[in-house]
């Protein structure tokens, strides 16, 4: 479950304290076994742990309740990593951080899933392999009928509003306040959707 070794610079060179004996790659998400202090990756140690209950390089009894985050120190060598982009067989010669390959992964043109803006002025978000086959006007009649379902779906929520106030102002007026109160009262029920509502006219 760890980051393959060739894809770090000098990754012959890389320290052993950087390799989980698990998977015997490069360390991700590690956790600690609390009495021993050895380092594995996350997901391989809670494997092991789950399926045989020890250590794996010196067989002492462990729980899964026994494994920490190593100190930040440490952390901190295994995130400075220098890697390769994942994408480097795709044409990618960005060298990075381990600690930054997610960001770095989600902007990488060389990502398949990538998405640029359609060079035409559509406005339509493409992947590489989208590109080739895309076609604006097909594009734009689509978001057209996603503007009009949303369109219909916004006159009717006004419409509903509208029943709502309708009662609700037939509720109020049906109460013993006075003249001026119920005016008020029936100006604001229109005029609170505009956001420009009538001052309160003050209580007798």
């Amino acid at each position: 479950m760890g980051f393959a070794r060739e894809l770090f610079l000098d990754h012959e060179d890389l320290s052993e304290e950087f390799i989980c004996t698990i998977c015997h790659d490069v360390l991700e998400d590690p956790l600690v076994v609390e009495h021993c202090e050895h380092i594995y990756c996350g997901g391989c140690i809670k494997d092991w742990c789950e399926a045989s209950g020890t250590c794996p390089l010196d067989r002492e009894p462990i729980r899964v309740d026994q494994l920490r985050v190593p100190q930040r120190s440490f952390l901190n060598l295994v995130i400075g990593l220098k890697r390769r982009c994942p994408f480097a067989e795709q044409g990618c010669t960005t060298v990075i951080e381990l600690g930054d390959t997610w960001v770095h992964t989600m902007n990488c043109p060389a990502n398949p899933d990538y998405k640029t803006e359609c060079g035409q002025g559509c406005g339509a978000k493409l992947t590489r392999n989208e590109v080739e086959d895309h076609r604006c006007i097909v594009a734009l009649k689509t978001q057209l009928a996603a503007l009009r379902v949303e369109l219909s779906q916004v006159k009717a929520e006004a419409e509903n509003s509208k029943g709502r106030l309708r009662a609700l102002e037939k509720m109020i007026l049906d109460r013993p306040f006075d003249q001026e109160m119920q005016d008020w009262i029936t100006q604001m029920c229109y005029e609170v959707l505009k956001g420009t509502p009538t001052p309160r006219p003050e209580l007798r």
